[in-house]
């Protein structure tokens, strides 16, 4: 590090390593093992058509509900991914 350089803020730093460390364990997943369901009722990332209630833009949609039912369903990992991606942008 040079005179002039600032040292990264240690939350940069983390975020940058938990970003590296998702993206090497997901690397290899294949569209089946993203869209696995282990059981239903199960959340997930669907085409516009398949959804009743969801977010997002495009063809694509993550089902979520408000008020949240009780219990929760389960997600698949898809479904999990889009969500830390997208609270991660926001909370940025």
């Amino acid at each position: 590090m040079g005179m002039n350089a600032t040292p990264r803020p240690l939350v940069e730093t983390r975020l940058r390593y938990a970003f590296e460390r998702t993206r090497v364990t997901l690397e290899g997943l294949t569209n089946d093992e993203y869209f696995w369901e282990p059981v239903q009722p199960c959340w997930s990332i669907r085409r516009v058509a398949d959804v009743d209630r969801g977010w997002g833009v495009g063809d694509w949609r993550c089902e979520d509900a408000f008020p949240a039912p009780d219990p929760l369903p389960i997600a698949t990992v898809g479904w999990r991914i889009v969500h830390l991606a997208a609270w991660t942008d926001i909370y940025r």
